[in-house]
């Protein structure tokens, strides 16, 4: 059997996903380019199976019916331009205008390429269930099934029948648009990065359960360019980048899921002088305390403002002093941090805040003998 792949699109599904998707981000329909996703298939063959309904609506005139149906003719047109590229059309018929032969065409020749052996793989572009039986049958014909839905619309079914089912996100559908739709309409880069974050902390919270900080840093050309880590769990993290703040957190919102902030600039301000005021009283006067000798050495919120090799040390020390029976989210957000070679600031913020949540309602602060905790 050949091992080449190719690409069945349901164009009505992909049509409305793609206009959906673009109006909710852009307002406007996009410009759909087939052959990107041929390429993202890897493909050899991609065949496209669509209707026009080029009869006259109920009041329409001929005249209002050809400018109606004019873009989706001129799209067919270059696609079928494109190397590669099939389009089959079905019909359209009764008052409710529904496609016909279409589903048909695409499962006949799904089954042809599949059992004839022109192909070793095949992508499947749709979410319908019926086409669960074609694709049970490839898979036990031997061929390889993706089938690729967006989660607005899928029966979950059907993927589950395949080899592999993919998710298409946001970014992967932008990438389906013409060149100079993408000239137009612009979404932030995106990239996988490791090392340390840069800039300014302006904002810090969860995102599809992932931490997410965003950072602010200066450019050559004085207008400064923010940075959105979201941190994978992997060895990398996914850094979001553009000069606009609120174009990089709708992105992320479509692409992953909305952003849950629970550390914002002016709390991040008030933290660092917070932090500073408290090591100006602990070195003007290091024994006083307000709880009869025991002085709190630091909240768990000012942490995060430590220098690195001084957090390292205290988040170590504090480790150990804490009585993990009486306070164990606590002691587990702070042992999880430790657990860092490099505990730098940039990475406290998010087991600081586990830790705030868990300690809201007490007020706790650290202390500095026997591990003892004080009200604030």
């Amino acid at each position: 059997m050949a091992s080449d792949t190719y690409l069945f699109i349901d164009g009505e599904y992909r049509r409305q996903i793609h206009r959906q998707v673009m109006q909710d981000f852009f307002g406007v329909d996009g410009e759909l380019d087939i052959g990107e996703a041929k390429r993202w298939a890897r493909a050899i063959r991609a065949f496209f199976y669509d209707s026009i309904d080029d009869a006259p609506r109920e009041g329409e005139s001929l005249e209002a019916c050809k400018v109606r149906i004019a873009p989706l003719e001129q799209f067919f047109a270059r696609t079928s331009d494109l190397s590669g590229v099939h389009v089959r059309l079905g019909t359209v018929i009764g008052k409710r205008r529904r496609q016909k032969e279409v589903d048909i065409l695409l499962a006949t020749d799904m089954l042809t390429h599949g059992f004839n052996g022109s192909m070793g793989n095949a992508v499947l572009l749709s979410g319908d269930l019926d086409f669960r039986p074609i694709v049970e049958a490839l898979v036990r014909h031997g061929v390889f099934v993706e089938v690729w839905y967006h989660r607005s619309s899928i029966a979950r079914e059907l993927p589950g029948a395949a080899d592999f089912g993919r998710e298409i996100r946001f970014r992967q559908l932008y990438s389906w648009n013409t060149e100079s739709f993408q000239r137009k309409h612009r979404i932030p880069n995106e990239e996988r990065r490791a090392g340390d974050r840069g800039g300014q902390l302006v904002k810090a919270g969860l995102a599809a359960g992932c931490e997410v900080e965003l950072y602010k840093v200066p450019t050559l050309s004085n207008e400064p360019r923010f940075l959105l880590w979201i941190n994978t769990g992997q060895w990398d993290s996914i850094v979001v980048s553009d000069q606009d703040p609120d174009l990089i957190e709708r992105y992320v919102g479509i692409q992953y899921g909305q952003i849950k902030w629970e550390l914002k600039e002016d709390e991040i301000r008030q933290m660092q002088d917070r932090a500073k005021a408290t090591g100006k009283s602990q070195r003007e006067s290091p024994e006083s305390s307000p709880r009869g000798g025991r002085r709190p050495i630091f909240s768990i919120r000012a942490l995060r403002m430590m220098p690195e090799i001084q957090k390292a040390r205290t988040i170590l020390q504090a480790t150990r002093m804490l009585r993990f029976d009486e306070h164990p989210s606590v002691g587990s957000s702070l042992e999880r941090l430790s657990e860092h070679s490099k505990p730098t600031p940039q990475r406290a913020p998010f087991y600081i805040a586990s830790a705030n949540r868990t300690c809201a309602q007490k007020q706790l602060i650290l202390g500095n003998q026997n591990g003892a905790f004080g009200a604030r």
